[in-house]
Parts: C-alpha cells; sequence; structure tokens
C-alpha cells in the first residue's frame, strides 16, 4: 500500500512540475512582442472649408502582442490654410494633441490656436478615425473658443496624417537606430 501510494505521488509530482516548465515556455498573446518608441516628422493634409497643411513632430509609443496592438502619438504642429485669392488672407496656427489607436481605430484631441490679418480663435477639436500609425485618415468636430469664425476655418475636419519616424527606439531589444522602419 505504502508503495503504490508513493508511486502515485511521484507521478503526480512529476507531472505538475513538468506542467510548469510547459507553461513557462508557451506562447502567450498577451505578453508584448513589439515595443517601439520614436520621434516623428509629422505630416498631415486635409479639408475643412478649405485644404489645409500642417508639419510638425511627435513622438509615438508603439506596443504589439499577438491580441492586438496600441499607439500612442503626442504632437505639435504649424497650419496654414492657404488662399488663392488676393483679398483673402492665409490663416495660420499651431496645434498639440494627442491620439491614442488600437486595433486600427483611432481617438484623438487637438487644440490649436489659428489667426489671420483680422481675426484669432481658439479651436478644441476631437476627432476619430481609421489607421496604423504611420498612415491614419480621421474626421474631426472643432468647437471654437471664442464664437469667432475665421473665414478658412469649418467645424467638420477631414484629413490624411502621418508620423514617419526619424529615430526609434526598440525597448524589446534596447535597440536605437536613426533608420527608417518602414
Amino acid at each position: 500500500m505504502l508503495r503504490t501510494l508513493s508511486i502515485i505521488f511521484l507521478s503526480v509530482r512529476c507531472i505538475a512540475c513538468t506542467g510548469q516548465t510547459v507553461a513557462d515556455t508557451a506562447f502567450n498573446p498577451l505578453k508584448p512582442t513589439i515595443n517601439n518608441s520614436s520621434f516623428n516628422l509629422r505630416v498631415s493634409t486635409g479639408i475643412q472649408r478649405s485644404f489645409y497643411v500642417d508639419v510638425g513632430a511627435s513622438w509615438e509609443r508603439f506596443a504589439g502582442s499577438g491580441h492586438g496592438y496600441t499607439d500612442v502619438v503626442v504632437f505639435t504642429a504649424f497650419n496654414i490654410f492657404p488662399s488663392l485669392e488676393k483679398e483673402v488672407p492665409h490663416v495660420y496656427g499651431l496645434k498639440a494633441g494627442a491620439e491614442f489607436g488600437g486595433s486600427f481605430f483611432l481617438l484623438g484631441l487637438d487644440l490649436g490656436h489659428y489667426w489671420n490679418r483680422q481675426h484669432t480663435d481658439f479651436l478644441i477639436t476631437p476627432k476619430y478615425g481609421i489607421g496604423f500609425g504611420l498612415v491614419n485618415f480621421v474626421y474631426g468636430y472643432g468647437f471654437s473658443a471664442t464664437g469667432k469664425n475665421i473665414g478658412r476655418i469649418g467645424k467638420h475636419t477631414f484629413g490624411l496624417q502621418s508620423n514617419i519616424p526619424f529615430f526609434r527606439k526598440d525597448r524589446m531589444k534596447n535597440d536605437k537606430s536613426y533608420k527608417r522602419t518602414f
């Protein structure tokens, strides 16, 4: 009887030990497999009441696993709404914002200060869109803080934006590079 119990105990103990080593080496879909951060050139174009372009800098954190990925971007940019008519002045702006993306969807918030020769305005623009960090298509709705409407800026924004990396740090490999990642 003692011999049988000893064999059963040893068998259960060996199976338990084997199970622990298998669990440690098994694929975990929630374990991060990509963990990068980068400084980027940010370029964006789109349309409100007229065409606009903005250029700036951004910092991006990209993390991914078998479950999906997340992307966080913090940016600042200079905007211009060019005018083709001499009597209508150009509109300039500075904006800053943040975006959070995951599984091809994006949520963000822009805070902007815009001006031309006659007026100045502050805009708060929540936005959402689709994309994968490098290129995003977004829609935003701008809320004016002053209630003044500058000629070329509308409430609805449709835009295409890109974050082009020029310095990257891979946190998984502890590697830094200045090369393009695409």
